[in-house]
C-alpha cells in the first residue's frame, strides 16, 4: 500500500513477481484499491512485462484516479512464447494531487488462461 499523502508527486512504488521462463499463457489476478476521500487522484497503478530482464516496456494494463471506497478485482492474462523469462512488474506512482492510496493484494499467478 503507498499511502499518497506521504510521498513526492512522480515518486513510484514497484512490486515485482518472481522471474517466470515457461513459455505459456498464464492468468494473473489481483485485487487493487485507488481511493481518494475527496475524490482526488491518489495516483496510478500500472503493470508491465520485462521479458529476458530487460526494460520494463510499455503496459499491459493501467488504471488512475479514485475508483470508490472499494477494491476492485483483474484478471489479466500474460502470453509469451519466445522469451526465455519475463517478469511481471506491478508500479504505483503518485500524482500531483497527493491525497489517498493505492494498494494491492491477492495477487495470483495461475497457469492457465484466464
Amino acid at each position: 500500500m503507498v499511502n499518497s499523502s506521504q510521498h513526492h508527486a512522480g515518486q513510484r512504488a514497484q512490486m515485482l513477481l518472481r522471474p517466470l521462463s515457461e513459455n505459456d499463457t498464464h492468468c494473473i489476478q489481483f485485487s487493487y484499491f485507488l481511493y481518494s476521500r475527496d475524490g482526488h487522484s491518489p495516483g496510478a497503478l500500472d503493470v508491465y512485462i520485462r521479458v529476458n530482464g530487460g526494460p520494463r516496456g510499455s503496459a499491459v494494463w493501467n488504471i488512475s484516479g479514485s475508483r470508490g471506497h472499494q477494491w476492485h478485482r483483474v484478471e489479466l492474462a500474460v502470453s509469451t512464447f519466445w522469451p526465455s523469462e519475463y517478469q511481471v512488474v506491478f508500479e504505483a506512482t503518485v500524482s500531483e494531487e497527493r491525497q489517498g492510496y493505492i494498494a494491492l493484494d491477492d495477487i495470483m499467478l495461475l497457469n492457465y488462461p484466464c
